[in-house]
């Protein structure tokens, strides 16, 4: 595991530990950003359409400005992982499941189970509502 990486998951624990300040902010834009240019580069090497490629690159490459996302990752109460925060993104752009199931090289039983977990960790959130 490298460096970048033990940041970014450092960085994403702390995102809903209680820190809601300005700088909070725009940690967790750097973190979305991170996340998304991750998701890019998986998906860019997966085998999927060349104009479904680039629609999700093209809509995860905006969520770092996206003001909404960011609210609903501050207004969390619980810890987001890594692992949540990458399907959290996947389901905000509408990527369907057998897509992330390609991209992630995993079951779509598996998308299912995630999805299923991370409703039942926010469902009192009703910034998570897009997950429902």
């Amino acid at each position: 595991m490298g460096q970048d990486s033990i940041k970014e998951n450092e960085t994403v624990v702390q995102l809903c530990d209680g820190q809601k300040s300005v700088s909070t902010r725009s940690m967790s834009r750097t973190v979305i950003a991170a996340m998304a240019n991750k998701i890019i580069d998986m998906i860019l090497h997966a085998p999927l359409e060349p104009d479904l490629k680039e629609n999700y690159c093209r809509k995860l490459s905006g969520l770092a400005s996206d003001e909404g996302l960011i609210m609903i990752f501050l207004s969390c109460d619980c810890k987001i992982t890594p692992m949540d925060m990458k399907y959290i993104l996947c389901f905000y752009i509408d990527m369907m499941v057998r897509d992330i199931s390609l991209t992630f090289n995993v079951e779509v039983a598996s998308i299912y189970t995630v999805r299923y977990r991370i409703r039942k960790k926010f469902k009192d959130n009703l910034a998570f509502q897009f997950l429902m």
